[in-house]
């Protein structure tokens, strides 16, 4: 007699950052059929997730729409830390997991963050562009911009959690007092990294010359760096952010730029995602060349390394096989589930 066929679990994609995709079948096993959409918009999903028994999604939003046609589905794995874009409280009443990576890619942002701290305190950017036009003259460019010496700044971290303490790490090699807010880590833990705690987010910028973002976003810390914000900083004060690109108001960094109380910023996170080349402060910085200076972006790269990428699908394809074998994930969002 013919033995019956095994059933294979389905784990779909929505949406990832490279063109294809190649789990490690050691992890995945292959009781467990994948298949890549790359589609941004939830609707367009269906019908063909309707039997999905296990999704990955990136930056396609999950909402209710989805949750309520997936009847087989155990868990959604966000590939990343934040899950803004999954409705996490909609997927419990599904019963379904929401999980995170949130133990990944903290060293790559933190020496992101110090990448662009130097681009921009040493006016690497700047210089670079100006030798592109092709001209001799413009070989000892002084005056074309600010440059500064890193040492004795203050660096003020707003978030001291896995990749902001990474961060204030790599400042205590460049001689820098580095400040910190978060109102959920105690100040004896920032003592041992040489962070100072402050009672505020204001204190911190009334004593900052660099600002870095290192927080998630939520509704508490949504458009958080706004007009108000913006008071209190010095003037020329220089701002990062690797961490979302919604924690700032992007028509208030472009009224601060122009009255000069920031200097620079360089963000690798923007409001609104992927870039829209006809947003007021996109469409200034490609067409002014001392913006262009004055303002680095990266596309969102933060997290990117082989090892990170790495080491989150091994985390990812992990949680989905313990929760199709009928056991609890790792780092579930949507903590409900695990009571």
């Amino acid at each position: 007699m013919q033995k019956a066929k095994e059933k294979k679990f389905k784990l779909y994609i929505t949406d990832y950052f490279r063109r294809n995709i190649k789990f490690d079948r050691t992890i995945l096993g292959d009781d467990i059929e994948v298949k890549l959409l790359q589609e941004s918009d939830e609707k367009k999903l269906f019908p063909e997730i309707a039997d999905a028994d296990a999704i990955i999604v990136d930056k396609t939003p999950i909402t209710e729409y989805t949750l309520s046609r997936i009847p087989n589905c155990k868990i959604i794995a966000r590939y990343g830390i934040g899950y803004e874009n999954v409705d996490i409280d909609s997927a419990a009443k599904h019963n379904i997991f929401v999980v995170n990576c949130p133990d990944f890619c903290h060293e790559e942002v933190a020496d992101h963050t110090m990448g662009l701290m130097l681009s921009m305190t040493r006016n690497i950017v700047g210089y670079n562009n100006v030798l592109m036009k092709g001209d001799k003259k413009h070989w000892r460019p002084f005056g074309l911009a600010s440059t500064k010496r890193l040492r004795g700044k203050t660096v003020g971290i707003i978030g001291l959690g896995r990749i902001g303490s990474e961060v204030a790490k790599r400042c205590k090699g460049f001689g820098v007092n580095v400040i910190f807010y978060d109102p959920n880590v105690d100040a004896d833990i920032g003592k041992e990294l040489g962070a100072q705690k402050m009672k505020s987010v204001q204190e911190l910028t009334e004593q900052s010359d660099i600002i870095t973002f290192h927080i998630p976003l939520n509704p508490e810390t949504r458009v958080m760096a706004n007009e108000e914000f913006f008071r209190h900083l010095k003037k020329g004060a220089y701002l990062i952010n690797t961490a979302r690109g919604g924690i700032l108001k992007t028509e208030a960094l472009v009224d601060a730029m122009d009255k000069g109380i920031v200097e620079k910023a360089a963000m690798d996170v923007l409001e609104e995602e992927p870039i829209n080349f006809e947003e007021p402060l996109i469409k200034k910085w490609l067409n002014n060349e001392k913006l262009q200076n004055h303002l680095i972006l990266t596309p969102h790269v933060g997290f990117y390394s082989p090892e990170s990428t790495k080491e989150i699908e091994e985390k990812m394809l992990k949680n989905i096989k313990l929760v199709l074998s009928g056991k609890k994930p790792i780092n579930c969002v949507n903590k409900i589930l695990m009571e």
